[in-house]
């Protein structure tokens, strides 16, 4: 249970800070970056910063605050009372956003603030690429007003005609409310955007974020196996690398003998008991009080997320103006129109592309999702799945590769081309998948100068680059001791779970490496 509350408090605490470098844009026109959540710093009404998961010592808390709630939860067990614990794991979660809370109608509250501002910031007529900062708790809709406000003040100081944007993970909600509306007319000009870059997007939604709001947790032997071997082989969890492998081999054999189900299913009780008493306080005091992020969820999770956070008339009543604006957001984007059965985005999209617009997405993969839901099993980036990050594309099970059949299949109707050298990933079926580009084994927060030398030259071809027309930029790429570099392909079909004499000489291994250290001291 511990490694479950570091996983949940872990989730809670999850941040993208990242800004990178890239190359100045060629096309003649600015370029417009959004960051991803918590790109901009919240402060305090004095002046200071506000406490936030970028400003404490997340692993230093999360041992602070596992003993009172692992006492709880001891106490429950027993008693089968689990209302203390729900309070206090909600008590150390609440204690890390308190600085930042939003009030019931999804405003900023007691002065807090980011201290960027596009209606007052200095805009340099010089520069080729212009950083759009925005407050990452508010509504899309909002910031979208922002930053219509900030592209024509940078359209004034450069002379430009029209602007590219590049935005990633939750900056690609904002700059999509942006285009919606700008598209529709709201803003009472033309269209401003020449080229878009969707970069690890959040605009079909995140998986992890719709099935944790939602309730739709489904813990899996298999899937607890692949996350924790490949987070521990890697050292994400554990430093030590003979410790690490003596615990990701110790859970494979538990899963191997089929004792790790019994784990599983008794944490899954617990969850199934606690879910409707837990998900609502502890999504309201921290990401689910933030309009921005039910952005990032599905219409598949949606309407069950928010009758699992305002599970009452009186959170219902409280939160209506908070929840009218996630419902607007939903209305411009995230919908399915029932005419064409198409989410509303991808219908918006579709139809930018007819008129001209260039389109170009990044999606990562090789790696599990964190494993508390359905289709966690499926290759992606941690927080989502490559078939949300790449808004279509079929991806394999982590550890597996497509069958012959598949691969024939491919062949046969000529899309075999799209299917990545390693075998796990099909582009034929993303909505753009002439444009858009795959970069396996890198994590979701880590975003290379190289991303945005893609959209730099996408924009000199006046968007008409696609991922055959450059042999530098062919559609995959793996990711190898810090630097991208063309994905030669490794067909490797296995599962972590299905060589027991592997494991044990792992095992044994390990356990022999932490012996010797032992002695050693």
């Amino acid at each position: 249970m511990k490694k479950i509350l570091s996983i949940i408090l872990c989730l809670a605490m999850l941040m993208s800070f990242a800004v990178p470098a890239f190359a100045a844009d060629e096309s003649g026109l600015p370029v417009i970056y959004l960051a991803g959540k918590g790109n901009e710093a919240i402060y305090k009404a004095d002046g200071t910063l506000a406490k936030n998961p970028g400003t404490i010592d997340r692993g230093g808390y999360i041992k602070e605050a596992a003993g009172p709630v692992l006492e709880e939860l001891g106490k429950a067990l027993i008693s089968g009372d689990y209302t203390a614990y729900v309070d206090s794991l909600v008590d150390a979660t609440a204690a890390i956003y308190e600085d930042i809370d939003l009030d019931s109608d999804g405003n900023a509250s007691n002065g807090t603030h980011i201290k960027w501002n596009s209606k007052t910031v200095v805009i340099d007529k010089d520069a080729k690429i212009f950083y759009f900062k925005y407050d990452w708790r508010l509504s899309p809709l909002e910031v979208a007003d922002q930053l219509d406000v900030y592209v024509e003040r940078v359209l004034a100081a450069t002379g430009a005609k029209g602007v590219n944007i590049h935005c990633r993970c939750l900056g690609a909600n904002m700059a999509m409310a942006y285009v919606a509306k700008s598209y529709n007319g709201d803003y009472g000009h033309d269209f401003r955007v020449k080229n878009i870059m969707l970069d690890t997007a959040g605009v079909a939604g995140y998986i992890t974020l719709g099935s944790l709001l939602s309730g739709s947790i489904e813990l899996q032997p298999d899937t607890v196996d692949r996350f924790v071997s490949d987070f521990l082989d890697g050292g994400a969890l554990i430093e030590d690398p003979a410790l690490a492998m003596f615990a990701y081999s110790l859970v494979s054999l538990l899963n191997y003998a089929e004792v790790l189900d019994l784990g599983v299913d008794f944490v899954q009780g617990i969850i199934d008991k606690i879910s409707d008493q837990l998900i609502s306080p502890l999504a309201l005091c921290c990401y689910g009080g933030y309009p921005s992020y039910w952005s990032m969820v599905s219409e598949k999770f949606y309407d069950k997320a928010i009758n699992k956070v305002f599970n009452t008339p009186e959170l219902k009543e409280e939160y209506k103006v908070f929840i009218e604006k996630t419902d607007a957001y939903h209305a411009l984007l995230g919908d399915t129109n029932e005419e064409t059965g198409r989410p509303l985005y991808e219908d918006l999209l579709l139809n930018l592309k007819a008129d001209g617009l260039g389109i170009a997405v990044v999606a990562k993969y090789g790696a599990p999702c964190v494993p508390l839901f359905a289709d966690s099993e499926l290759t992606g980036d941690v927080r989502g799945t490559v078939t949300e990050l790449s808004l279509g594309a079929t991806g394999t099970e982590i550890g597996k590769t497509f069958s012959e059949d598949y691969l024939k299949e491919a062949e046969e109707k000529g899309t075999a081309k799209y299917i990545s050298p390693d075998k796990t990933v099909d582009a034929s079926t993303a909505l753009f998948p002439d444009t858009t580009w795959f970069i396996k084994n890198i994590d979701h927060d880590q975003f290379p100068d190289f991303f945005g030398t893609i959209f730099n030259e996408f924009c000199k071809s006046d968007g008409q680059m696609t991922v055959f027309d450059n042999e530098k930029y062919p559609q995959y790429f793996d990711y190898v001791d810090g630097k991208v570099i063309i994905d030669e392909g490794e067909e490797e079909d296995f599962a972590w779970s299905d060589d027991p004499i592997r494991l044990l000489f792992r095992l044994l291994t390990g356990l022999i490496s932490l012996i010797s250290k032992l002695f050693n001291k």
